[in-house]
């Protein structure tokens, strides 16, 4: 394949090839100054970053619609996510609506998921963003990511006897 960009990488040093080949460095894929965490969405599953934040690229925002039990809870929204190989659906904390509201969180930005929790009381496990930073304006689409399977993906045990398990990561 051809290089079309080549990069220092700011995480260990190595020459990384961006827009999207998946050489050089196996952490960080780099776009222009928008990175993304390599496997980043397993990551984010497996919640095994020791308290590392991710860096991901917002494909899609959609607002849920609002139903009578939840009016209280003011608008919710749902991101599509990728890491430049997989991509996977989060719901955005109500807390950081504000984020849209403010029109920083826009499609195709790269944010740094600071704090997150995974759910499984569903049959998919699903992602709660709580903490949110935009660390990119909109750059073109990173990689060409295909839906991630949660319930198959590292680190996952499944639902448990006894009902929901619900564990949240913290970045430092």
């Amino acid at each position: 394949s051809e290089i079309v960009f080549c990069a220092v990488c700011r995480i260990c040093g190595c020459r990384a090839l961006v827009l999207g080949v998946r050489e050089g460095c196996e952490r960080i894929m780099t776009i222009g100054m928008a990175e993304v965490t390599s496997n980043g969405v397993a990551h984010l599953f497996a919640q095994d970053m020791g308290g590392q934040p991710l860096n991901l690229q917002v494909l899609g925002i959609e607002k849920l619609p609002m139903t009578e039990d939840r009016e209280h809870l003011g608008d919710r929204w749902k991101l599509l996510l990728s890491d430049g190989s997989a991509s996977c659906l989060a719901a955005l904390s109500s807390s950081e609506n504000h984020l849209l509201s403010e029109n920083v969180l826009r499609e195709l930005c790269v944010v740094q998921i600071k704090e997150w929790s995974v759910n499984h009381s569903h049959a998919k496990p699903f992602c709660i963003a709580l903490r949110v930073e935009v660390i990119s304006a909109p750059v073109g689409k990173i990689g060409n990511p295909v839906p991630y399977n949660a319930s198959a993906g590292a680190g996952w045990q499944g639902r448990q006897a006894g009902g929901a398990q619900q564990t949240t990561n913290q970045a430092a």
